[in-house]
């Protein structure tokens, strides 16, 4: 499968520099990505509101139902993977205490690749899709 991921500037900067190896995404309510990205799928990053600029493979998935402890737990665990300095890991963690659900996806393979636009995902931070060909523009 292949996914659009849509990132904030500064993360997929953190990510194309290599600081930050793990993508998450903490939510409320079960939605895509959680249990939707498995090892061996393809990610397409994009900036929102930009190009399509890199893609990566999924080296690894974990999925996570949340509580405050297991939050604390994952964020002291990879917070400089996730992109985290140590000391914002507590503010880092404090945003995300009323979080129900967690996915990390490890990235491997990264590669700029020329820019390409897609569709606009209307808020969508995550699209999984079958190919990518379907949401090129």
């Amino acid at each position: 499968m292949e996914h659009i991921v849509i990132l904030k500037k500064n993360i997929l900067d953190k990510i194309l520099s290599g600081e930050k190896t793990i993508e998450t995404r903490f939510t409320k309510n079960k939605c895509v990505p959680f249990k939707k990205v498995a090892e061996g799928d393809t990610l397409f990053l994009k900036a929102v509101g930009g190009e399509v600029l890199a893609k990566a493979v999924v080296k690894k998935v974990e999925n996570y139902v949340l509580n405050e402890q297991k939050l604390r737990q994952i964020v002291n665990l990879y917070h400089k993977e996730i992109g985290v300095e140590s000391s914002k890991v507590e503010q880092f963690v404090l945003k995300r205490k009323d979080k129900n659900y967690a996915v990390l996806v490890w990235l491997s393979e990264l590669k700029n690749i020329f820019p390409f636009s897609v569709k606009k995902s209307y808020g969508a931070g995550w699209i999984c899709c079958s190919s990518i060909e379907e949401y090129k523009l």
